[in-house]
């Protein structure tokens, strides 16, 4: 056991830690509230998006179809929706099939809606 005086180990200040540089705050006071409501005024809240329905199920929709561009709820939804989509295909052919090259450009950039009308089996 050392019961002698250990030398005290001199710890830097945290004002030499502290990078040398200035801080700066400015503050700006208004004398009455028509001033400030000039000065920033209030912004609307933004709207909430529309929240869509599942055509098929009438549940709201969570997903979306990326071919079709029509909202459903669950995959059971997704494979009537499908399956519905691939009837309308064998029987109408592809949209905007053998049209001329300028709107073959516009239809790639420009997304399009198939609007499929079906019935709900009963459950």
């Amino acid at each position: 056991l050392d019961h002698d005086a250990q030398p005290a180990v001199e710890r830097p200040s945290l004002a030499v830690l502290a990078p040398v540089g200035r801080c700066l705050r400015n503050f700006v006071t208004f004398s009455d509230d028509a001033t400030f409501e000039r000065a920033f005024p209030r912004t609307r809240q933004p709207r909430t998006p529309a929240r869509e329905l599942c055509p098929v199920t009438h549940k709201l929709a969570l997903y979306r179809d990326p071919i079709t561009d029509i909202p459903y709820a669950n995959i059971r939804a997704f494979r009537i929706i499908r399956e519905a989509y691939k009837k309308y295909i064998t029987a109408h052919g592809l949209p905007n099939a053998g049209t001329g090259t300028a709107q073959a450009e516009h239809s790639s950039r420009t997304r399009q809606k198939i609007i499929i009308k079906q019935a709900v089996p009963p459950t």
